[in-house]
């Protein structure tokens, strides 16, 4: 591969292995290290690199990227799991360095350096909300509950945001800057 690692893998069930770098994700084969396919996320000026972990789709058939670069193409890529090919690009006003988390009915959350987290349509890209958090970057990666409820941390608050409609059920304040992800 010859580029920098930023991101986690992803692991599927029959092994194949999806991993960020530089700007390019692989798909490995998980047994033998074979490359099954490479996709360069930013085009042909090949600059930045994915910068979180990779998130696969409820069925497996998308692989979900952010991306942090200095051309400008920050945002979260869905690439096809069995192909590589970008199937959409969500564009944000600044750096991706927050993971997604994907729900089962579709739901792929993350932040922003630009103080926004964002859910979208995991299988169009179409956003379904965005919630302003502050203006300090939210590298915090979402976590989920069983009753949709998604938790993220950004500007000393723990954020308690309802998943269908991005409305604040809670919010947690005074804490430290918070850059760790919830559990």
């Amino acid at each position: 591969m010859g580029h920098n690692v930023y991101s986690s893998p992803a692991i599927v069930e029959d092994g194949t292995v999806y991993i960020g770098a530089g700007c390019f994700v692989y798909a490995l084969d998980g047994a033998t290290g074979d490359v099954l396919w490479e996709t360069p996320v930013t085009g042909r000026e090949r600059r930045g690199s994915v910068s979180t972990a990779l998130a696969l789709s409820a069925d497996g058939l998308l692989v979900y990227a952010g991306m942090s670069n200095n051309n400008r193409a920050y945002g979260l890529y869905a690439l096809d799991a069995i192909t590589g090919e970008v199937k959409w690009r969500f564009p944000t006003s600044s750096h991706v360095l927050s993971s997604p988390a994907v729900t089962n009915d579709g739901r792929v959350y993350f932040g922003c350096d630009n103080g926004s987290v964002y859910a979208l349509d995991g299988s169009s890209g179409e956003k379904v909300w965005e919630f302003v958090a502050g203006t300090s970057p939210v590298r915090s990666s979402p976590a989920v509950s069983r009753d949709g409820t998604v938790y993220v941390g950004a500007e000393g608050s723990l954020h308690a945001l309802d998943g269908a409609t991005g409305k604040v059920k809670a919010q947690f304040n005074e804490l430290p800057l918070v850059r760790s992800s919830p559990i």
